[in-house]
């Protein structure tokens, strides 16, 4: 199985990266393929962004919900 997680750089006085980067050498320990990927604290963004990104996580609800619908 394949993982790509999100973590900052490490850090020996930060708890939470220094736990991310050891999960990874654990899956991949296990024999998985895990990865981590730079985590940004800081993004641009817009209010229009934000909105149609609510939306479109909305409808994908929605639509996995209508699969299980009984008729």
């Amino acid at each position: 199985m394949k993982f790509v997680l999100f973590a900052p750089g490490y850090n020996t006085k930060i708890g939470g990266s220094i736990l991310m980067h050891k999960l990874t050498h654990i899956l991949n320990e296990l024999g998985h393929d895990a990865y981590i990927y730079p985590y940004f604290q800081t993004f641009l963004y817009d209010r229009t962004s934000l909105v149609k990104l609510f939306f479109k996580v909305l409808e994908s609800k929605i639509r996995y919900k209508m699969r299980f619908k009984h008729k």
